[in-house]
């Protein structure tokens, strides 16, 4: 992981990298909520909500926005702690609902690993600020 430090800022390509993934994966939830749901689901008949796919896409946009728009170790540890929520919730949604389980556990699982490298991330780029 390569840091550079602009404006008092560390920037590294993962840390930029990863919040415009999240908006970027969230302007296409929000514009392609069917088959995005019928892919995570596996079928059309499990298929989350569309309005649960697509609020799923307006957090990430958000999310990621926000990560990219006030960049630094806060910004990036804030952005941890909501992927790990998303995640926990999954795992109640999957232990709940067998219709949804397989949708929830992806939604976990990446929501788990996104918190791994922004935990990662924050953690790397404390001290960076000025």
């Amino acid at each position: 992981m390569t840091a550079t430090k602009t404006g008092g800022t560390c920037r590294t390509s993962l840390a930029v990298a990863l919040p415009a993934a999240q908006a970027l994966l969230g302007v296409a939830l929000l514009g392609r909520p069917g088959p995005f749901g019928r892919a995570l689901s596996g079928a059309a008949a499990t298929a989350p909500p569309r309005s649960v796919v697509r609020l799923l896409g307006f957090r990430l946009l958000v999310q990621g926005a926000a990560t990219l728009a006030l960049p630094g170790p806060e910004a990036i540890g804030v952005s941890a702690a909501v992927d790990a929520t998303h995640g926990a919730s999954m795992l109640l949604v999957a232990g709940v609902s067998r219709r949804h389980r397989r949708a929830a556990l992806i939604n976990a699982l990446v929501a788990f690993g996104s918190t791994a490298v922004s935990a990662r991330l924050a953690t790397a780029h404390r001290g960076w600020r000025s």
